[in-house]
């Protein structure tokens, strides 16, 4: 499905109400994020998927990259002139780096980023059954198992994950927040 402009600020404003305090693009504008999720959706590495009510709303979305360790990357050094007019991301890329982190190296390269649903259709398996489309996709790909972050405060998250199959293989910190890294076998 082709996504249009509205889709991304669709998808940015659920981004912005349902994680806005789950890192770096939650603290920037409802513009910025759209900018993000309509630039990083056409990349090869890049699988943006969205369900919608029957009025053509967006009402959820998730996002996976294969290639987790340079999708912001490479974000950042295509768009490096168009992202400097985006002055909500100015205290948010700062306090990203500036911040203490433990170095967490990533050990996988496919991860499900980002997902979320509009609260007003949260607990109808909208966010199941996206994932469970980007693993049939991951699938076709020849992709046999991905990751997810997750903080660990985040139960009703972290037991879902478990449901559809997740276990946590690790624990680093992030902002002094404690997060887990999830991974899932698809075979």
């Amino acid at each position: 499905m082709r996504l249009n402009k509205n889709d991304f600020n669709e998808i940015a404003t659920i981004h912005k109400s349902n994680l806005k305090n789950s890192g770096f693009l939650g603290q920037c504008s409802i513009k910025f994020i759209s900018f993000f999720y309509e630039k990083v959706s056409i990349y090869k590495s890049s699988i943006m998927l969205v369900e919608k009510n029957n009025q053509g709303k967006v009402i959820g979305f998730c996002f996976f990259s294969e290639k987790i360790d340079e999708y912001y990357k490479k974000f950042f050094f295509q768009n490096f002139l168009e992202i400097i007019f985006y002055t909500s991301i100015y205290f948010p890329l700062t306090s990203h780096f500036r911040r203490k982190k433990k170095l967490t190296k990533h050990i996988h390269k496919v991860e499900l980023v980002q997902i979320a649903v509009d609260s007003r259709y949260q607990g109808k398996r909208i966010g199941a059954e996206l994932i469970k489309k980007g693993e049939n996709i991951l699938l076709k790909k020849g992709i046999s198992q991905y990751y997810l972050q997750v903080f660990a405060e985040n139960n009703i998250a972290i037991k879902l994950y478990q449901k559809i199959g997740f276990y946590i293989i690790g624990e680093f910190e992030v902002n002094n927040r404690e997060k887990y890294l999830m991974k899932k076998s698809l075979k």
